[in-house]
């Protein structure tokens, strides 16, 4: 039985006893000895007496049958895109199971592309996390969690997708994660330039003062950076994110050049994105007037 115990991480269910040799009898007595410790109907923990969160999330699994994955909040926990999760075991079944104690089931004939293996527990795939997420979470919540896919480098906005299509397109909540997917999408050609011209056509609408746009300056001798807009006489420039910034060196790489413009040319970087243009114009202009010193015209 030790052996049987090591394998299975000191989870181990009624049938895979039996099938160790272990009689009914036999196990009512380790039982009742505090070798075995029930955590839920036929599933029984190993030489302790309380679980650790990974050892009720085996049970868990074990305890709704074949083809049962650790799923919802409880599998966001495991892929590291939540904090830690208090309440009930989730789990996915392909058969109805009965909610109990420390436990929430749900149904769902899951496709094997949107399940895969963790640390030897069956589980949905992050991207089909993302989806169940979106389910049980508000908003707030569903960009939290596929922001820390994103800080991790395992969002895959394809693969998303994808679990999503698989999912029904009209399930409640997906129109959330849809946002927050779309603005993460990689930038595709000429995203920039439509990002130029939105800007261009807002600075038009608030009247604000002449720009430059494009402007090529020098930090220090031989090193020269460009800039997307200036606005020279108050010192304040605008960088156009066209797109989020996939890697460590472009994150460091637009943060040196901040840096960089301001102790050099005493400019102050303004960071405006497609998002900033499209929900928060009204906000994006009053700063920007804020910025210039200035009131608007």
């Amino acid at each position: 039985m030790v052996l049987l115990a090591r394998r299975e991480r000191w989870v181990v269910t009624t049938a895979e006893l039996r099938a160790a040799g272990c009689s009914p009898s036999r196990i009512k007595r380790l039982c009742r000895a505090g070798w075995l410790t029930r955590v839920f109907h036929g599933v029984y923990l190993v030489g302790r007496a309380v679980p650790t969160r990974d050892e009720r999330e085996r049970a868990a699994v074990k305890a709704c049958g074949k083809g049962a994955v650790l799923s919802h909040r409880s599998a966001g926990v495991r892929w590291g895109i939540l904090p830690a999760y208090r309440g009930p075991v989730e789990v996915t079944a392909p058969t109805q199971r009965a909610p109990r104690r420390g436990l929430r089931p749900y149904e769902a004939r899951l496709d094997r592309r949107d399940i895969t293996v963790k640390d030897g527990v069956p589980i949905t795939t992050l991207a089909r996390t993302l989806v169940d997420l979106a389910m049980v979470l508000d908003e707030e919540g569903v960009e939290f969690a596929v922001h820390e896919a994103e800080n991790l480098r395992r969002l895959r906005i394809r693969a998303v997708d994808a679990a999503i299509a698989r999912a029904g397109a009209r399930r409640h909540g997906l129109p959330a994660l849809r946002r927050a997917l779309d603005d993460r999408r990689p930038n595709a050609g000429g995203l920039k330039a439509g990002l130029e011209r939105k800007f261009h056509r807002f600075l038009h609408r608030h009247r604000f003062p002449p720009s430059k746009h494009n402007v090529l300056l020098e930090l220090a001798p031989g090193e020269v950076t460009e800039l997307d807009v200036l606005f020279e006489e108050a010192g304040v420039g605008v960088e156009l994110d066209a797109g989020p910034h996939m890697t460590v060196r472009g994150f460091h790489r637009d943060r040196r050049k901040a840096r960089r413009l301001y102790a050099r040319r005493r400019l102050v970087v303004l960071r405006v994105t497609h998002r900033d243009l499209d929900r928060h114009e009204q906000e994006l202009a009053e700063d920007l007037w804020a910025a210039l010193g200035a009131e608007p015209s």
